[in-house]
């Protein structure tokens, strides 16, 4: 650190500490973002570390193309969805963070992909066709928040039939 800055300064001029718009030209991106940012550049909106953990915000609108990707590519292999759950957004008045963790267990990585939804546009591609685990981490979000995942597949009889 050079003398009169701040570590949170210095911090920010390294690019470590605070979001950032990725720049393919800067090898700043390893492991599990690399792959994703090599692979799919025009669908991650921006990378940054959360609790030691890689986080990447994702396009809504291809969400669900990178979320198969990560589980599908060889050199990402992301086979278990740990947690789905929507946070509220600090940007947005009424807007919605989506946060998916993931974890491979062939790499030992985990990877925490985030999708922005907007107040008036709360809808998104289910993903439990790619991990059952997210049938009911789906139905949690919709009926704590207002989210409707589209495709997913709903169980016939008692409450949860789409009768529709």
């Amino acid at each position: 650190m050079r003398a009169g800055r701040s570590v949170r300064e210095s911090m920010r001029a390294s690019g470590r500490g605070s979001a950032h718009v990725p720049d393919p030209t800067l090898p700043v991106q390893t492991g599990p973002l690399a792959g994703l940012l090599q692979s799919m550049p025009n669908a991650v909106l921006e990378t940054s570390e959360s609790f030691g953990q890689p986080r990447a915000r994702i396009d809504a609108a291809r969400a669900r193309e990178a979320l198969r990707f990560a589980r599908d590519k060889d050199s990402l292999a992301f086979d278990a969805l740990l947690d789905l759950t929507a946070v509220p957004r600090s940007d947005e008045a009424g807007g919605l963070d989506l946060v998916y963790r993931l974890s491979s267990s062939a790499h030992g990585h985990r990877l925490r992909l985030v999708v922005g939804l907007a107040a008036d546009d709360r809808e998104i591609d289910s993903v439990a066709d790619l991990w059952p685990v997210a049938r009911p981490l789906e139905q949690e979000v919709t009926a704590r928040d207002g989210v409707r995942f589209r495709h997913q597949l709903q169980l016939r009889g008692g409450a949860e039939a789409d009768d529709a």
